[in-house]
């Protein structure tokens, strides 16, 4: 498998946009090729660190020469297959950019002129920190097989009391057997700057399903939300003193979705 080749297989792996065959491809590669792991490592960090980036940049006020400029602009070419590969790179990027400062002057005037409740702006739409990191840690646990998790689920008191200390989050673990999950154990993530409780569960057919968890003094929410990053489906929401996550892949929306309100309900 040539590097680019490799290179666009692992980001497509990432998004969840592989073929069953090719993904399974994909995972026995990262088990097996230390290399092959160092390079999705690779594509993960960029990723994080590309998604900080454009979320110091929506906080940015848009100057007004920006918008002016992306209001002048000249239609993009009808087809750029043909253009060289950094020609091709460049009018991708400019077109991100000027997506997104075009969301963000909607979102501003939006918010000036009193759109209606429950209209989301852009800014507000930027998956939360932890979320995303979630998400990216889930990208590489999944691949695991022997160190999918840190403490299996035959020592689930153990998990309870050195999670539920750890993180400050009392709690017993769902079963959730009735939505096809088998729980396997758990172990210890950091994200935002916090602790989080990461249990793992997988189907039938061996994909993973996680339900993550920190501390938050924020309130309890209404209703539980859905939404999609990368390739993962979440469904978050907090209650009782914690932020809760349920997330797999977007294949398993389903499963996600009927583990999540299992776990609500508990």
């Amino acid at each position: 498998m040539m590097d680019e080749v490799l290179f666009q297989k692992l980001s497509a792996y990432i998004d969840g946009e592989l073929s069953p065959q090719d993904a399974e491809q994909i995972k026995d590669l990262l088990e097996n090729d230390p290399s092959v792991a160092e390079i999705y490592r690779s594509i993960v960090d960029a990723d994080a660190r590309a998604r900080e980036e454009l979320d110091r940049m929506l906080e940015l006020p848009v100057p007004a020469h920006l918008i002016h400029a992306i209001e002048a602009a000249p239609p993009a070419p009808a087809n750029i297959s043909d253009a060289p590969s950094h020609l091709r790179v460049m009018i991708q990027i400019a077109a991100s950019v000027a997506f997104l400062a075009v969301g963000v002057v909607i979102g501003q005037s939006l918010s000036k002129s009193g759109a209606a409740p429950g209209l989301e702006t852009a800014a507000t739409t930027v998956p939360p920190g932890w979320l995303r990191d979630i998400a990216e840690y889930h990208a590489v646990y999944e691949t695991q097989t022997r160190h999918l998790v840190e403490v299996p689920a035959s020592d689930v008191d153990h998990i309870e009391a050195w999670l539920g200390k750890t993180v400050e989050v009392s709690f017993e673990t769902p079963d959730l057997t009735a939505v096809g999950l088998t729980f396997e154990g758990a172990r210890l993530l950091v994200a935002a700057g916090k602790p989080v409780a990461q249990l793992v569960y997988t189907t039938e057919s061996g994909d993973v399903v996680a339900l993550c968890f920190l501390k938050t003094d924020k309130p309890d929410t209404e209703s539980s939300k859905a939404q999609q990053i990368g390739g993962y489906h979440m469904v978050s929401w907090r209650s009782n003193g914690g932020a809760y996550v349920v997330v797999g892949p977007k294949a398993r929306q389903d499963v996600i979705e009927q583990a999540a309100a299992q776990a609500i309900s508990l």
